[in-house]
């Protein structure tokens, strides 16, 4: 459509070239008929870029069409390949949040079963004046420094000792004479 277009532009500006010369040359009727047909073909020539303009546009909307169907198709699909993927990413997301609470639910139990074996049975007033020998120390650096007494708390263990059976009470001499007996060397012994 473009090279009838300029094919037809050409044909006018020839025409009008034409008209031009017939006119200088006096020939007023025949400069007259060459100027209408310079002016027909500039009219199509005119139409045929109109034309081949809308043509263009046309394409482009066609192609931008196709674009946006592919885009749009490409997005569907990937839509789709996203919700199979995460199907049940909820639930499992749930299950696993529940797990992890759970367990440290249980490792805070085990702490805390744990931490009852260990009795901090400090005494706040010994603290304090342990904290304060400690102040005194630093800030006289010249005075030895006086040992602080820690006393730690007695452990008493209730077990009584008489509830223990007795150890038997036999001679050592008549001990190994019937230990010797069971496997004959007390013959030789006494031989």
């Amino acid at each position: 459509m473009e090279q009838h277009a300029e094919t037809l532009g050409e044909r006018a500006g020839a025409a009008r070239a034409k008209a031009k010369s017939l006119m200088s040359a006096g020939k007023k009727t025949e400069a007259l008929a060459c100027l209408k047909k310079a002016k027909q073909a500039e009219g199509q020539h005119a139409n045929a870029m109109a034309t081949a303009s809308a043509l263009e546009r046309q394409i482009d909307m066609l192609a931008e069409s196709a674009l946006q169907k592919e885009v749009a198709t490409a997005l569907s699909a990937s839509v789709a390949v996203a919700k199979k993927k995460t199907i049940g990413l909820m639930s499992k997301t749930e299950d696993a949040v529940d797990a992890a609470v759970e367990l440290k639910d249980f490792a805070e139990d085990v702490s805390s079963v744990l931490g009852g074996l260990q009795a901090d049975n400090f005494d706040d007033d010994e603290l304090l004046e342990e904290l304060e020998a400690m102040q005194a120390d630093e800030s006289d650096v010249s005075a030895p420094a006086a040992p602080v007494a820690v006393q730690s708390p007695a452990i008493v263990v209730g077990i009584d000792p008489s509830a223990y059976p007795a150890a038997p009470k036999a001679s050592k001499k008549l001990e190994r004479k019937s230990l010797l007996s069971d496997d004959g060397a007390v013959h030789s012994e006494s031989m």
